[in-house]
């Protein structure tokens, strides 16, 4: 499927198409904040952008759940984080999946 949405001119060959933990980065996440806040603004319900909002912050939590069921307690466990940015060839931290994941690690006691 990944592929044939690669021939759609408006997506293009390098679209990054690549299951993750979800999404990331400053663009997709400010827009969904602007129409959840338009919503509250107008008194209109956004349950499709709250659950995805909501579904998005629990799939970063899955890595820490998923080393604390490996390891147990992380107080003091050494963990190395690959891949900082949210999609290849970019430098930016905005909204990186990655930072988020590291501050809930160093919560559990990881280093």
């Amino acid at each position: 499927m990944g592929e044939l949405l690669r021939l759609e001119p408006r997506v293009g060959t390098k679209a990054m198409l690549l299951p993750g933990l979800g999404f990331a980065g400053g663009t997709l996440a400010r827009d969904m904040q602007t129409l959840r806040h338009l919503g509250d603004r107008f008194d209109l319900d956004t349950p499709l952008l709250d659950g995805a909002w909501k579904s998005n912050a629990e799939q970063n939590r899955l890595v820490l759940r998923k080393l604390i069921a490996a390891l147990g307690d992380l107080r003091g466990a050494r963990v190395a984080v690959l891949g900082l940015t949210y999609k290849a060839d970019t430098s930016t931290l905005r909204r990186s999946a990655a930072i988020e994941v590291i501050s809930d690690l160093a919560k559990a006691g990881a280093m």
